[in-house]
This record gives structure tokens, C-alpha cells and sequence, in this order.
């Protein structure tokens, strides 16, 4: 499924919409930063350059998309953020790029 930016007319996930895409991306959590719901993850690699890797992939990924994550680099994790800053919190097109992501990481 194509992802593009999220409109800012779009609608944030309703509490049971939102709990169906987390059993499909079940290494995610919900976080509140500012009051507003994002999506989180910690990846775990083998030392810093695969962090860097990973984060480049990433990268890749969110330019195509239009959707740019908050990436924390460290030695040997990934710390990546999601969410919508047009409808500032979650959205299908959310957790769709988390699914891309576990995809792009299971790939390493």
C-alpha cells in the first residue's frame, strides 16, 4: 500500500481502530509526548555503524513516503518515532510506516 502525507483534513485512529493496528505491529508502543499519541520502537543492532544503516534505510523510506520520524541514534539501538504532525497524532498512514520499518529492520 502506497503511503503519501497525511491530509490534514484526515482523522486521527479511534481507540478501537488504533488497538486492531497495534495487534499487527505488536514491538510498537504508544507514547504521549506534549499530549499528543506516537508510535515507538527501540531496535536493537550489533554496534553503531548498523544503527547508522538502519537509520539511512529509514531515511530512504520516510523521503519517499513524506513522512519523516523522530530517530534517536545510539550504539546499539535505534530509538524511532512516529506519528502525523498535519492531524498531530496517530493515523492509518502511522502505522503503515511502522510496518515498513519492521520490514526494512528484519532485512538487516
Amino acid at each position: 500500500m502506497p503511503v503519501t502525507a497525511t491530509p490534514q483534513e484526515a482523522s486521527i485512529l479511534t481507540f478501537l481502530k488504533r488497538e486492531a493496528m497495534l495487534s499487527l505491529i505488536p514491538n510498537w508502543c504508544i507514547i504521549k509526548s506534549e499530549g499528543i499519541e506516537q508510535l515507538s520502537r527501540v531496535f536493537l543492532v550489533n554496534d553503531y555503524n548498523q544503527a547508522m544503516l538502519l537509520a539511512n534505510k529509514i531515511n530512504h523510506l520516510s523521503d519517499m513516503c513524506d513522512h519523516h520520524p523522530t530517530l534517536i541514534i545510539k550504539w546499539v539501538c535505534l530509538t524511532l518515532i512516529w506519528w502525523s504532525h498535519a492531524i498531530t497524532g496517530l493515523h492509518i498512514n502511522i502505522c503503515t510506516m511502522a510496518a515498513k520499518t519492521d520490514e526494512i529492520y528484519n532485512q538487516l
